[in-house]
């Protein structure tokens, strides 16, 4: 175990940026719920909500639809039936089916529309796509799914093709998610001992356990580092504090540079976390050290202490 992974400056920036922009995802492995098996899901942990979905959240908008055929000749079916829709960038397709294996129906580009229109005065929750060859009409289950979908499809539709970045930026629409976790609920976050599953950690709240295993020994602990920060992100608690006070701590530069250099910090252990500020009354914490089984502390050579 590599303890230089909470230590280094790269484990600082990853705190940091994970303050500023109060996100971090990845794939986790996950085992839970009724059938109790392993499922590989995405995790978006936003603000201090975590949230888990079937894939990566690429799409700007995702949901069933029911949509009418478009047939013209005298056996085409003009039929409604349900469809699930994706909105990626300017592409709106449609599928047979919300699984994986699901058959592409058809696509639709919308900046290449006529217009997008509001047609729920002619029928309940419904919006025509206007394009030059047909007209699309999709009608939505509720009055506010139906204004969320002509929103973000006017927003596509007006949008500039630089600001298609900026509608990136809304992916993860927590209403996509299939489980979700408020941060602030999570007892603890120990290893577990998995032999033929790596890199496995438990999520521990007073109702239920959820089993995890990260794809690597380092995105394991920066999910354990974030979570932490999100859990505490608002300090430490003085009655909570086992030990504080300053130590130097040394970070390691980058391969290019090489070295390393030493940084007075403040240090807060905890029952099961070392955290470190800047300063005493700091709230902005810059890493955390999770102790768990995967650490150990030994006492630096002869040489190191005398120079301390």
């Amino acid at each position: 175990y590599d303890d230089d992974a909470f230590f280094d400056d790269e484990a600082e920036d990853m705190s940091k940026k994970s303050q500023e922009t109060n996100c971090y995802e990845g794939y986790l492995t996950m085992k839970g719920g009724v059938m109790n098996v392993w499922k590989k899901r995405w995790f978006v942990l936003r603000d201090d909500n975590l949230m888990w979905f079937k894939a990566k959240q690429e799409a700007l908008k995702s949901g069933w639809l029911m949509k009418k055929g478009g047939g013209t000749g005298t056996l085409s079916r003009r039929n409604w039936k349900k469809r699930w829709f994706v909105l990626k960038d300017t592409l709106l397709v449609y599928y047979d089916s919300d699984a994986e294996s699901a058959k592409l129906l058809g696509k639709i580009d919308i900046r290449a529309a006529k217009d997008i229109v509001d047609a729920s005065s002619a029928r309940e929750n419904a919006l025509n796509i206007v394009t030059y060859s047909r007209v699309y009409h999709i009608v939505a289950d509720t009055a506010d799914e139906c204004s969320e979908w002509y929103s973000i499809l006017m927003k596509v539709f007006r949008c500039k093709y630089n600001e298609l970045k900026d509608l990136q930026d809304e992916q993860a629409n927590p209403k996509n998610a299939i489980g979700s976790l408020d941060v602030a609920l999570i007892d603890s976050l120990p290893p577990i001992n998995i032999p033929s599953r790596p890199n496995a950690f438990a999520i521990v709240t007073a109702d239920r356990v959820y089993n995890m295993i990260a794809e690597s020994a380092e995105e394991m602990n920066n999910w354990l580092t974030v979570l932490y920060h999100h859990k505490t992100r608002d300090g430490y608690k003085k009655q909570d504090t086992l030990l504080s006070g300053w130590l130097s701590k040394e970070t390691h530069g980058s391969l290019a540079k090489g070295g390393s250099t030493k940084k007075k910090r403040f240090f807060v252990l905890t029952g099961n976390t070392m955290d470190f500020y800047k300063g005493v009354e700091s709230t902005q914490k810059l890493g955390t050290i999770v102790l768990n089984s995967l650490c150990s502390v030994i006492p630096p050579d002869d040489k190191a202490f005398k120079e301390l």
